[in-house]
């Protein structure tokens, strides 16, 4: 199944918008996953790239193949950007979350703050929503684990 041009015409829009981000996808099937992710932030075991996937935010072949790839995942396709110097300047993906616990002898959980979650968009629809509190250069070194 292709993923329409249209959404990745409003895709590459809406996630072009800051050269100095690294950009990061992950697709959901339910709603209301995609709506917690923005409100909570995003959770993931272990390894942040097991469930995203970096992409640039100016080749849209490449785009448009990680769509395709994971369009068995749901409909929702879910934005994260993170100013590169934060991301360089903090060490990772996993510096930049919080909520670390140990879920069983070997996994932890980590949410990333939800400022770093654009939005989404329902491939099916075409409608993207924002994250009105989206911030790529939050800097959670002023907060509290």
């Amino acid at each position: 199944m292709n993923v329409k041009l249209d959404t990745i015409t409003q895709l590459l829009t809406f996630i072009k918008s800051d050269n100095n981000c690294v950009t990061f996808l992950h697709v959901t099937n339910e709603k209301e996953n995609a709506i917690n992710i923005i409100k909570n932030g995003f959770n993931y075991i272990d390894n942040f790239h097991k469930t995203t996937d970096e992409i640039s935010p100016v080749n849209e072949v490449t785009l448009s193949w990680v769509c395709a790839q994971r369009k068995a995942y749901g409909q929702y396709i879910i934005v994260i950007q993170i100013d590169r110097s934060i991301l360089k300047n903090r060490g990772g993906i996993d510096e930049l979350s919080f909520n670390e616990h140990l879920i069983s002898d070997d996994e932890f959980i980590y949410t990333l703050y939800k400022y770093y979650v654009k939005g989404y968009i329902d491939e099916n629809t075409g409608l993207i929503i924002k994250n009105s509190e989206f911030n790529s250069k939050f800097n959670p070194i002023s907060l509290n684990k």
